[in-house]
C-alpha cells in the first residue's frame, strides 16, 4: 500500500470520526437534559403521593425508571463519545506521522538521558525528535514513571 493511499484512508476515517463525535455530543447533551428532567420529576411525584395524596405510590416508579434508563443511555453515549475522541487523536497522529510532522510532538523526558555517556548524543534516544518521543504516547505516562 502506498503512503498516499494510507493518507486518504486515514483522512476519510478522521472525517467520519469527527462526524460521529458531533452526533454523540448532541445525543449526550439531550440524554443529560432528559435525565435531569426525569430526576426532577421523582421528588415531584413523591410529593404528589405523600402530601396531597393525588396519585398512587406506584407512580413514583415511572420517573425513576425513566431516570435509570436515561442514565444508562447517557453512560453508553458518553463511552462512545470518548472512543470517538480517542479515534480522532489516533488518526490525527497517524496523519502527522505520514506527513513527517511527528517530531517534537511527543514526550521528551530528558531526565533519562545520561549526558556523561560516550554515545548518548549519537544515539539520540531521549530528547526532541527522538525514538522515545515517537514511541511514548499519552497512554504510557505511568510506564514512563516506572522506567
Amino acid at each position: 500500500m502506498q503512503t498516499e493511499d494510507v493518507h486518504l484512508i486515514y483522512s476519510e476515517r478522521l472525517r467520519q470520526r469527527r462526524q460521529s463525535l458531533k452526533e454523540f455530543l448532541i445525543r449526550a447533551r439531550a440524554a443529560g437534559y432528559l435525565r435531569g428532567g426525569a430526576g426532577l420529576l421523582i421528588p415531584v411525584t413523591v410529593w404528589l403521593v405523600f402530601v396531597p395524596h393525588v396519585v398512587s405510590g406506584w407512580v413514583v416508579l415511572i420517573p425513576a425508571a425513566a431516570f435509570f434508563g436515561l442514565h444508562r443511555y447517557y453512560e453508553d453515549t458518553h463511552g462512545k463519545l470518548n472512543r470517538a475522541k480517542r479515534a480522532i487523536e489516533f488518526y490525527e497522529k497517524g496523519i502527522a506521522r505520514l506527513e513527517n510532522r511527528w517530531m517534537g510532538a511527543g514526550i521528551t523526558h530528558t531526565a533519562f538521558a545520561d549526558t556523561d555517556h560516550l554515545y548518548a548524543n549519537d544515539l539520540d534516544i531521549f530528547g526532541k525528535g527522538s525514538l522515545f518521543s515517537n514511541c511514548c504516547v499519552r497512554h504510557a505516562r505511568d510506564l514512563v514513571k516506572t522506567c
